[in-house]
């Protein structure tokens, strides 16, 4: 290169810093997402297929139905019907996934770095525990509603802190829609809401605004709980949100009934007589041992009596919701009908 161009560029980076950034930040970007595709593709080639678990086969199910409810937060069953319109393929739905999360962590990445003014080292560290963390790639490839969550978490939390800094018009609306998407993923984001107020009140907007903001999130929360609600009720005759937290404590409940049913002798409330003889004639009885402490022997990872056909909660719904025959001898609960589903993308 002769002296003169290089003269030239120098006084172009003087004269328009601004510019010269600008640009050197977009070829960073560029390269970034290369080596985001690439290590992806090397990723693939060691795992081709996804990693699938109980949880798995039940958000497949649902999303094989398109149901509206279900044991755990229907949001990601229908972002699995949605992509299931797209393509059945498997890859192309865990590749969706990943590029989701990837886009939320530079949208994160550019975030702190316009806001916080951040440096070299910082910029590089924040990179390397975000976009090029293994654990990040690994749950991408899990059907599980984990790195769908995550990413729509930090979309919230970088909207946040441009609420804080430097709020537009548009973001009150953007962050309600991701309080709401986050709850349909996950019900830990309930807490949400008192985050979102925080930001509202440190946010330089004026006072309607802040408001019109904190009431919109609640209102589509509100929303989304009663119509969860009222679909558990036209199923299982209670209105409920999340029917699989009583369900699960039961279950939990079951495993240390287990060393107490030979011995107990308690009374129960009427109402609660029913379930009290099928799980202590099921105990007193033969009947499977599960093992927390040998994992290997127990396949359902804590939730044997949620899930087996033999289980007495299983036995319990089919006598309440009338189904014939003999009560150590009932057909397979409707809840159970998982195990049947094979484990690819619908």
């Amino acid at each position: 290169m002769n002296e003169p161009l290089i003269r030239l560029k120098f006084c172009l980076v003087i004269n328009n810093p601004n510019m010269y950034l600008k640009k050197l930040y977009n070829q960073i970007y560029f390269y970034l997402i290369i080596a985001v595709i690439l290590i992806w593709i090397i990723f693939k080639h060691f795992y081709p297929y996804p990693f699938i678990t109980v949880d798995s086969c039940l958000y497949i199910d649902s999303a094989s139905k398109n149901l509206d409810i279900d044991y755990w937060p229907i949001g990601y069953s229908k972002f699995i019907y949605l992509a299931g319109l797209l393509s059945h393929s498997p890859t192309l739905f865990v590749t969706i996934q990943f590029l989701i999360l990837q886009f939320s962590f530079l949208c994160l990445f550019v975030a702190l770095k316009s806001i916080f003014k951040l440096g070299k080292w910082s910029s590089i560290l924040i990179l390397l525990f975000t976009i090029f963390n293994p654990l990040f790639i690994t749950a991408s490839n899990h059907i599980m509603s984990d790195a769908l969550f995550t990413a729509i978490t930090i979309l919230w939390i970088a909207q946040l802190l441009y609420i804080i800094v430097s709020p537009r018009p548009y973001m009150i609306y953007t962050q309600a829609i991701l309080v709401l998407v986050s709850l349909t993923l996950r019900y830990t984001a309930l807490y949400y809401p008192a985050i979102t107020i925080l930001a509202f009140a440190l946010s330089p907007i004026n006072f309607r605004q802040k408001t019109l903001g904190v009431i919109l999130t609640f209102l589509l929360l509100g929303i989304f709980i009663e119509f969860t609600r009222i679909k558990m009720e036209s199923v299982s005759g209670v209105r409920s949100f999340s029917s699989s937290n009583g369900w699960k404590k039961a279950n939990n409940a079951l495993y240390m009934y287990a060393n107490l049913a030979d011995t107990d002798t308690s009374e129960v409330p009427d109402q609660f007589k029913l379930i009290h003889n099928i799980v202590t004639s099921y105990f007193k009885g033969p009947h499977e041992k599960v093992d927390l402490f040998n994992y290997q022997s127990e396949p359902s990872y804590g939730c044997f009596y949620m899930f087996s056909s033999e289980s007495p909660l299983i036995r319990y719904d089919s006598v309440r919701i009338n189904v014939p025959g003999d009560l150590h001898n009932l057909p397979t609960s409707p809840r159970c009908n998982f195990y049947l589903i094979h484990t690819v993308i619908i």
